[in-house]
């Protein structure tokens, strides 16, 4: 387990310092954050200089981003809406069935008829008598009673649907928690780097100005080469600090695009590593394999193949169904003929049900559906297993990623501790005149160095934790632990 540390060199510190380099680091992880999102947040960081340092911007923990992405990212709002389509889906397939129930009407008019089935002073079409109006209602039913799987293969295939669509949020909201995070993590890092950059430009700023009046004091022990290896490390100092101040933009503009949030800043304190006590790998790849809302739509894929096999396969038999019809027309201007042997158009009633059959003998296209459903079972099939396949190498190369990640937290933590107490001895030897300029520039790169290189390991440690809670499908912390913990 990480014992909790600050990257400061000093422990917490309660203000909010702006910190060093090692930018390209941050550009690479800033690199995915949130898709076509974070290719915005990057264009706009660039153009507004003053897009973080907003006056009395509220200060967000991670936790109100998270909760306010949840709230307003539009990518989660499109996975609710699908889950909705889904059920509405389902809801069809379950009911609709049963209520293939259709009706019909007309109201017209038709020339006066009247007579009896033996005499009609009426021709077939008299045209020349008055015409009078008629009505017509009428109402069909067919209500499936066996359908040989074709309607329970309907419905299950609609219910894979909903299970796809409601691992397909939870794949969105994976992905959102770790972009907040990541982005989180990076604002962060890049503030520290701003803070480490300022505090060592002030201090080369003070050694130039002492090496300055030595020159001019004519000190032996100084030169003019000194001065110009004083300069251009100020100044790549400078350049590097406009490099992160756009970084700083980049992440910030990032949790904009993600959380909706239109103004914020985050907590005053510096970056820390998370809390968490790694197991086996093997535990991360079971997990993976039960809880990955990606592998359990896959899953859902292959439910809703084996249902669309079904229903083709039922498609060689036919569907028994009860039909019931009902009708009524009723013409004033021609004579009812209440035989019922005798065919009136236009005054009669009826309604009627039987059992009725439909089979579809299209053998030959039935036969070829049904190799292509069995096909593309196999191949949905061969896709879960290579989707596992890389879930496994995908976890496991996470794992890995905090494993040297770890490792790295530790390593240069040690060396920014050493390189801080060469670099106090170098400050100190330069001031009293015991060291030249070069070993104290020797000395300000190897502690700042150091002290970058700790801050980018305790990111990406943390970032690694987030990937590795996505990668696994389960949250492996609690929300509060996923804070920059803070001491005033």
């Amino acid at each position: 387990m990480l014992i909790q540390e600050s990257a400061s060199g000093e422990g917490r510190y309660p203000k909010r310092y702006r910190s060093i380099s090692r930018v390209v680091a941050l550009s690479i992880v800033l690199g995915g954050v949130a898709g076509s999102a974070t290719a915005t947040a990057q264009n706009s960081g660039g153009d507004n200089p003053a897009a973080v340092e907003e006056p009395n911007a509220p200060v967000r923990t991670l936790a109100e981003l998270v909760a306010a992405a949840r709230a307003n990212y539009p990518g989660l709002r499109a996975a609710a809406h699908r889950v909705e389509a889904a059920e509405a889906q389902l809801t069809e397939a379950t009911y609709s069935p049963f209520f293939q129930v259709s009706a019909d009407a007309a109201l017209g008019i038709a020339p006066r008829t009247t007579g009896s089935p033996i005499y009609s002073r009426d021709s077939q079409l008299p045209l020349d008598n008055p015409w009078e109006p008629f009505y017509r209602v009428g109402a069909q039913a067919v209500i499936p009673l066996w359908t040989f799987g074709k309607i329970t293969g309907l419905r299950d295939a609609a219910k894979a649907g909903v299970d796809a669509a409601k691992e397909g949020k939870d794949v969105s909201l994976a992905q959102l928690l770790f972009n907040v995070r990541r982005a989180y993590y990076s604002l962060q890092m890049s503030l520290d780097i701003q803070q480490m950059l300022d505090e060592g430009q002030g201090k080369l700023e003070d050694a130039a100005r002492r090496l300055e009046q030595r020159i001019e004091e004519n000190d032996p022990e100084v030169n003019e080469l000194d001065r110009y290896r004083l300069i251009t490390t100020i100044a790549e100092v400078r350049g590097r600090r406009s490099e992160t101040e756009r970084l700083e933009h980049s992440a910030h503009d990032a949790l904009l695009a993600l959380t909706g949030i239109k103004r914020f800043t985050v907590p005053e304190c510096p970056l820390s590593v998370v809390e968490y006590e790694l197991k086996r790998p093997s535990d991360y790849v079971s997990r993976a394999i039960e809880d990955r809302p990606d592998l359990a739509m896959a899953r859902a894929g292959m439910r809703a193949r084996h249902a669309e096999d079904d229903i083709y396969t039922a498609k060689y038999f036919p569907d028994i169904a009860l039909a019931l019809s009902a009708s009524t027309s009723i013409a004033p201007g021609i004579t009812d003929q209440s035989n019922p042997f005798i065919i009136d158009r236009g005054n009669f009633q009826s309604i009627g049900g039987a059992i009725v059959a439909r089979w579809d003998l299209d053998l030959i296209g039935h036969w070829q559906r049904d190799k292509r459903t069995d096909a593309q079972v196999e191949e949905t099939r061969a896709l879960v297993d290579e989707a596992l396949a890389g879930v496994k190498i995908e976890v496991s190369a996470t794992y890995h990623e905090v494993v040297e990640a770890e490792q790295r937290v530790e390593a240069w933590g040690e060396g920014h501790r050493d390189a801080r107490e060469w670099f106090v001895a170098a400050a100190q030897g330069y001031q009293i005149g015991t060291v030249d300029p070069k070993e104290l520039i020797d000395a300000v790169k190897a502690y700042f160095s150091a002290r970058a290189s700790h801050v980018i390991a305790i990111m990406d440690y943390n970032t690694a934790i987030a990937k590795l809670s996505r990668v696994t499908g389960q949250d492996l912390l609690p929300e509060k632990k996923w804070e920059i913990l803070c001491e005033e």
